[in-house]
C-alpha cells in the first residue's frame, strides 16, 4: 500500500529499524545514530549491516554476541 502511494506524492514518517521499510524505493533515510541527524543511504545504515551479517551466517553472528 505504501509503496503505491509514493508516485502521488505522498509523504511518510517512520521511525524504524525494518530493513524492508527503508528498502522502499525513492525514500529519504535520516540516520539518527549522528548529531545532527544525516542523510544517508540504505546500504551505509549499521542496522542493514547487522542484519545482513545475521542473515549470511547466524550462528557466526551469534557466536561473536
Amino acid at each position: 500500500m505504501i509503496k503505491g502511494m509514493v508516485p502521488n506524492d505522498d509523504q511518510f514518517v517512520f521511525a524504524t529499524h525494518s530493513p524492508i521499510l527503508m528498502a522502499i524505493p525513492g525514500a529519504v533515510i535520516y540516520d539518527f545514530d549522528h548529531k545532527p541527524p544525516c542523510l544517508s543511504t540504505y546500504d551505509k545504515l549499521e542496522h542493514v549491516s547487522l542484519c545482513r551479517a545475521f542473515h549470511n551466517d547466524p550462528d557466526e553472528f551469534v557466536h561473536r554476541l
